[in-house]
C-alpha cells in the first residue's frame, strides 16, 4: 500500500519595510478546514514577528472562497476566524 505525502509549499515572500500589501493563498482539493488552519497560522506568524504589521495592527480583506463550479463554500476570514485583537478585517459591503 502506498504511503499517504502531504506537501506544503511556499513561494519564496520578498518582504521589506516598503512592502505595504501582500496576496497570500492556500488551496487544497481536500480539505476547506486544512486551508483555514494554515492560513491563520500563516497570518498569526506573520503578525508575531510585524510582518505586515502598521502601527500594532495586520489589516486584511476578506475573500469569497468558491468552489471549482464557481459557488460560494465560505468568506475568509468569517467573524469567527482571527479573533485576535490585531487584526482588521476589511469586509465587502
Amino acid at each position: 500500500m502506498e504511503k499517504a505525502i502531504t506537501i506544503l509549499s511556499i513561494h519564496p515572500l520578498q518582504i521589506n519595510s516598503e512592502t505595504t500589501d501582500l496576496f497570500l493563498e492556500v488551496t487544497s482539493a481536500e480539505s476547506l478546514g486544512s486551508c483555514k488552519a494554515v492560513m491563520e497560522s500563516l497570518v498569526c506568524g506573520m503578525c508575531e514577528k510585524g510582518v505586515g504589521v502598521r502601527q500594532g495592527r495586520m489589516v486584511l480583506e476578506q475573500v469569497r472562497v468558491v468552489d471549482e463550479s464557481g459557488q460560494l463554500l465560505v468568506l475568509y476570514p468569517s467573524r469567527t476566524d482571527l479573533t485576535g485583537t490585531n487584526f482588521d478585517i476589511l469586509r465587502p459591503q
